[in-house]
């Protein structure tokens, strides 16, 4: 009913519009190319073009936008001027998007990029992913949750549930975290790196830290790392490391598992540097520990030690 009620071409090009629906497209006039399907959809467009809308008021205020995909009740609802290029697929994915300066926008599941106003060239896939981004650009969120507390920071890729679930500056922060939960707890730090499930979880506004492997600079939550230019790979490497401690170097399973406050460490090996559960590494600096188990025994505030081979310095304290 009242279906392209309005449409009064005024060349040959108005025309192959296609209108199903309560009142869509009801207020076209000389768009062309468009296909609206659901009870409201694209009801106030004027002289957009080559739109697809479908969902229950899908575009339901763009005016002049053009070449935007809709799928979904709701989804991209306030757009009100010339949007353009903008896919949203799900209940209310773009609904925010209100801008003519707004394009190329891809928004996937319940609610993606939701909040979403002025920002453009951001990929969100999964429900509530960039749920909270307002005028960031050129993020890419893939997984439920991902990037979900962002409002104005730019330039990140998050994928996994909950990646970068807590980024929060007005900035070009380019942090990459892939894998569950990794870069969960980032709040305002930039260029950093991780990579595995739980990766780089403790770290908050540390800045150009690198975590590989799973609990990789994370497995402690509560462990904030504000420190910068921790690299780590391997299972559990660096996995206690908090506060401002940088620039230490741990690859392999475990390396540096119990450093916690030192700075400036270098272990290469599995669990090298790697200290004991029941004395932590604290304030230990400049510690160089290559092979298998070297350095294992180190503890405190150990310092400026040099151990090469397996089990290199073993019952050294």
């Amino acid at each position: 009913y009242s279906a392209l009620r309005t449409l009064e071409p005024s060349s040959a090009i108005d025309t192959n519009n296609t209108a199903i629906g309560y009142n869509a497209s009801y207020y076209l006039t000389t768009g062309y190319e468009n296909t609206t399907l659901g009870g409201n959809a694209g009801k106030d467009m004027t002289t957009g073009y080559r739109n697809a809308l479908v969902g229950y008021r899908a575009g339901l205020n763009i005016l002049t936008g053009n070449s935007n995909v809709v799928l979904g009740a709701n989804a991209l609802y306030a757009a009100d001027g010339a949007e353009t290029g903008n896919v949203a697929v799900g209940y209310a994915a773009l609904y925010s998007l209100n801008s003519d300066s707004t394009t190329s926008n891809t928004a996937v599941g319940y609610a993606a990029g939701y909040d979403l106003t002025t920002g453009q060239q951001n990929t969100f896939i999964g429900s509530n992913s960039g749920v909270n981004c307002t005028d960031s650009i050129q993020n890419v969120a893939i997984g439920s949750g991902a990037l979900a507390t962002n409002t104005e920071s730019n330039v990140n890729t998050a994928v996994g549930v909950n990646a970068l679930y807590a980024l929060n500056e007005n900035a070009d922060n380019a942090n990459v975290a892939i894998g569950y939960l990794s870069g969960r707890y980032i709040t305002t730090g930039a260029d950093n790196s991780t990579l595995g499930a739980h990766s780089g979880v403790n770290i908050t506004t540390g800045d150009q830290n690198t975590a590989i492997g799973r609990y990789a600079l994370g497995s402690n939550s509560s462990a904030a790392i504000s420190g910068a230019g921790n690299n780590t790979m391997g299972y559990k490497a660096g996995c206690k490391i908090e506060g401002t401690a940088h620039t230490n170097t741990l690859i392999g399973s475990e390396a540096g598992a119990e450093i916690t406050t030192g700075n400036q460490n270098v272990g290469l090996g599995r669990k090298a540097c790697g200290g004991s559960a029941a004395a932590a590494l604290t304030n230990a600096t400049g510690n160089v520990c290559v092979g298998y188990y070297s350095g294992q025994l180190l503890q405190g505030a150990a310092h400026e030690n040099v151990l090469i081979g397996t089990a290199a310095g073993y019952t050294q304290s």
